[in-house]
């Protein structure tokens, strides 16, 4: 028997915290890794993005898995999950104080993250005016990507790309004249456009109150001032 047969074995499952669906994934293995050293340094977020979604089509082995139906959440779960499984589950990176100028190299466990599962039954009604109401609900890779393709802007950062990628978690909106479901995103942006700013913070504080899936954040700790302070881990280089 060739000792080739031995290598490329190994599956794994990964349960969305979202959807609650299983996922069967094996490990990035060197070759696929070779695919993607061109983009090792990229800066910019939408390719940095589609290299993260061609990493975890290149891992997930079932046939009728389809990234952009994945919400936000549960790609970023899966996304650590492959990560675990193919490098460790230990991360290690650069951190420069942004109060004294000093380099500390944080080092943590990903297993330590908290996990948390959406609440189907959450109330997604927003009541904007008397007579006025929306529905919103978490958004997916696809959704997430037509609202970047509709942005000028490469920051992810950028009010613009933050505006387009939160007006398309409008599901629905209600008026006295019934309730108009699946908008296209021109008329999900005229809603937004349109609210007041205490509205907007209505949208907001739901995302922020309804979180769900892992808790990225993690506090970095300069150890020559002692300073700290809490950040999500930076993705850039995550797998290489």
């Amino acid at each position: 028997m060739s000792f080739k047969n031995h290598f490329n074995t190994y599956e794994f499952e990964s349960i969305l915290p979202g959807s609650g669906e299983p996922i069967k994934f094996k490990p990035i293995r060197t070759k696929e890794i070779k695919k993607l050293l061109a983009y090792e340094n990229v800066e910019n977020y939408r390719e940095v993005e589609n290299v993260l979604d061609e990493m975890i089509k290149l891992s997930v082995i079932d046939e009728d898995f389809n990234i952009d139906d994945l919400y936000l959440q549960d790609r970023f779960y899966l996304l650590t999950d492959i990560r675990k499984k193919s490098k460790g589950e230990n991360v290690e990176f650069e951190y420069k104080c942004p109060e004294c100028g000093s380099q500390t190299y944080i080092s943590f466990n990903l297993d330590s993250l908290e996990t948390k599962k959406l609440d189907n039954s959450v109330d997604n009604k927003i009541q904007l005016t008397d007579t006025i109401s929306i529905y919103i609900w978490y958004i997916t890779r696809g959704l997430e990507k037509e609202a970047i393709e509709k942005s000028e802007s490469d920051n992810i950062n950028s009010p613009e790309v933050q505006f387009n990628i939160i007006t398309q978690g409008i599901q629905a909106v209600e008026t006295p004249d019934g309730k108009e479901e699946n908008l296209p995103f021109e008329d999900k942006q005229f809603i937004v456009d349109n609210m007041t700013t205490g509205d907007l913070d209505k949208l907001k504080n739901w995302y922020e109150k309804n979180h769900f899936g892992l808790d990225f954040r993690i506090e970095k700790k300069c150890k020559q001032c002692s300073y700290k302070e809490y950040t999500e881990v930076p993705l850039h280089n995550f797998f290489f």
